[in-house]
């Protein structure tokens, strides 16, 4: 029902917020509507409404030599409300605060809390190794070791369909198979993969209700709203968790780690140096190298509260002894 006025007004609050702090602002809102039919010849007829809100920001600002562009957004099935648009214009302005002031990183290995896109990019491989197709041409190191732990046990992934306004949620998948939620990884113990109809059949499992169809090809199995269970650290117990080391926000070039040994090696695009807790400046060039699994079974904490990036609630991570390779 939101009006072309209702959706620009949002980007305005945003924007006039953000404005005066000598930055460069990017506002963009999105708004998409669609209906999802599933149909096929042995009677199944189903629908239903889809829809989706991003307002995202970017604030550009010359520091350390180069143009820092911090980014942040909101992506749901509506509109945001007033105090979660406040929360990240707040973050943004932090974030240009800390940028005045430039740090070395650290040498060798450190503590590194990863938040936001990084995240994201550390469980990359995790999830290409949770899908059942990869376990099936022997590309999964998780596929033999269901019932097993493999990471750490502060841990815990599910695929949750049925969220209330989240971008994924789905009542049924492409294949007319129900959604229900689905615990993939427990305490750190591999409980499940993911199927659609084909691969659950050739490896002799039930379908788990994650066949998504593409408009040309057949379906493949993919996630519907992947969370991460969150932890008890605040942002500042995050930090102290750090104490000396990194807090790493986005990578360049992320999605290159690979899924069958799950190693990284990757430029940051934005981290910030962290001294007895806090947070002292932007970091010089740096980058991260290490290994998804390896790391996974080194948590040192995770944040108590999770950030939607997209389809995926993840809370901050922090992880004890990765990489820090220097520029070069």
């Amino acid at each position: 029902a939101a009006t072309l006025n209702d959706l620009a007004l949002l980007g305005h609050l945003v924007r006039d917020r953000l404005a005066g702090n000598g930055a460069a602002v990017q506002v963009d809102v999105e708004r998409s509507l669609g209906t999802v039919r599933v149909a096929n010849t042995r009677g199944l007829d189903a629908s239903y409404d889809v829809s989706r809100v991003t307002v995202a920001a970017e604030v550009a600002v010359p520091a350390g030599g180069r143009l820092l562009r911090l980014r942040d957004r909101l992506c749901g099935g509506d509109l945001p409300d007033l105090p979660a648009l406040e929360r990240m214009v707040e973050d943004l302005l932090r974030r240009l605060q800390w940028a005045r002031q430039l740090r070395d990183p650290p040498a060798g290995r450190a503590a590194v809390c990863f938040a936001n896109e990084a995240a994201e990019t550390l469980l990359v491989p995790l999830q290409q190794a949770l899908v059942g197709k990869a376990a099936l041409y022997g590309l999964s190191p998780l596929g033999g070791r269901r019932g097993h732990r493999a990471l750490s046990e502060q841990f815990t992934l599910s695929d949750e369909p049925l969220l209330d306004g989240r971008p994924g949620s789905r009542p049924i998948d492409d294949e007319g198979t129900a959604s229900r939620p689905t615990v993939l990884v427990r305490s750190g113990t591999i409980e499940t993969l993911v199927y659609d109809l084909e691969t659950a059949a050739r490896a002799g499992v039930a379908p788990t209700g994650h066949g998504r169809r593409s408009v040309f090809g057949k379906p493949h199995a993919a996630f519907s709203n992947l969370v991460v269970a969150p932890g008890t650290l605040s942002f500042h117990g995050l930090l102290q968790a750090v104490r000396d080391g990194l807090l790493v926000e986005a990578f360049l070039g992320a999605g290159q780690a690979s899924a069958p040994g799950g190693t990284f090696n990757l430029p940051c695009a934005v981290a910030w140096r962290v001294l007895g807790g806090e947070v002292a400046g932007l970091a010089g060039e740096l980058a991260l190298a290490g290994n998804t699994y390896d790391l996974l079974n080194r948590l040192g904490g995770l944040g108590a509260e999770p950030r939607w990036m997209g389809s995926l609630g993840i809370p901050p991570v922090v992880v004890e002894g990765v990489s820090v390779l220097g520029p070069g």
